[in-house]
């Protein structure tokens, strides 16, 4: 198999578990589980953007702003929207947030801010601005520079991150601090994809190092494992990473024991196609198919959701639940918009 279509397959694998990781940790589910999904989750989709990313697709700078514009911003404005009217007339007044004394205009600052602490409606919805500016950032400041160039530019931003995480307490607005530290993970996949020997031993089908890659995956999980028990619960989010540059290390770590699993499969069901395909409509939408789930089950089914606290297997289901939900709608909505387009460019009226 070339290295090409292991990439794809690997990136499919990788991106469907980073969004599930997502959807996980935000439930109830035992905390050890979750910090280990806090750990890699974020990071991981930064590290699969960069290895996907090549600036020779991309050669002309304002189309590519303009695109991933389109792509990534334009999503986070409509997803905001539609999250926060439904916390405005609905979740605001039930569950947790019920007891919250929070102004109707503190999310609409966030938003515009981007800020993921003020945005109770959705906090997720920082993971798009941050991925926006981490590809115009990396397309502006690493286009045309040399192996050293990028290493140190690289570095340069570890060290900026790491003066705002130890210096400053208050959030940057439009996710900059998010960025300082999302980057070296982008750049990290960059240079993945940019190592002729990472591809060729990915790339390698035999037998023999299939299985040296699965103990290799199984080996870096066990050590992420160990770090993370060292330095206690960090979270790129809520930029919580205990020891700085330990941080880096086990993150890094963790997404290699990852894309070494993968990179043993040279199939891909659908459905993770679809996944992979839809991650940031299930990230920004599973938050409020959670709420909905949760009023079925208490309202509907009279379940009382007090007992999926700190569980494993309900915890499981019910975030796959929620994915589902989530990625099904989204085919279904695209499904019905996307003939419509056709439709309306074929009669020549855009």
């Amino acid at each position: 198999m070339n290295v090409s279509t292991t990439r794809i397959s690997m990136a499919d694998w990788a991106k469907a578990l980073a969004i599930y990781l997502v959807v996980m940790s935000h439930t109830t589910i035992s905390r050890p589980i979750a910090n280990w999904a806090f750990m890699v989750e974020i990071p991981l989709f930064f590290f699969m953007s960069g290895f996907l990313f090549r600036f020779d697709r991309h050669p002309i700078f304002k189309v590519f702003v303009i695109k991933r514009f389109r792509q990534i911003i334009i999503p986070y404005v409509t997803i905001n929207i539609v999250t926060y009217l439904f916390w405005l007339i609905v979740a605001r007044h039930y569950g947790a947030d019920s007891n919250n004394n929070i102004s109707i205009w503190q999310p609409l600052t966030s938003l515009l801010t981007a800020n993921s602490t003020g945005m109770v409606h959705n906090a997720t919805m920082y993971f798009f601005t941050t991925l926006f500016n981490i590809e115009i950032v990396y397309y502006i400041l690493f286009k045309h520079k040399r192996c050293i160039a990028r290493i140190l530019t690289t570095l340069l931003f570890v060290t900026l991150g790491g003066i705002d995480y130890y210096l400053n307490s208050v959030e940057l607005p439009f996710s900059i601090s998010h960025t300082l530290v999302g980057i070296v993970f982008y750049s990290l996949g960059c240079e993945t994809r940019n190592s002729k020997t990472i591809n060729t031993f990915m790339s390698n089908n035999a037998a023999k190092a299939v299985v040296v890659r699965i103990f290799i995956a199984i080996l870096l999980f066990a050590v992420s494992l160990i770090l993370l028990r060292i330095t206690g619960a960090v979270n790129l989010q809520k930029r919580e990473y205990a020891f700085y540059p330990l941080y880096f290390i086990e993150t890094t770590i963790a997404i290699f024991s990852v894309i070494m699993l993968f990179s043993a499969t040279s199939t891909v069901p659908r459905l993770i196609k679809q996944i992979s395909a839809n991650t940031l409509w299930i990230c920004g939408y599973h938050l409020l198919t959670f709420t909905i789930l949760k009023g079925l089950l208490v309202y509907v089914l009279g379940i009382d959701i007090s007992k999926l606290e700190s569980t494993i297997m309900p915890n499981i289901f019910f975030s796959l639940a929620a994915l589902f939900v989530c990625l099904y709608t989204t085919i279904f909505i695209k499904g019905c918009i996307t003939p419509k387009r056709l439709a309306y460019t074929a009669g020549g009226r855009c």
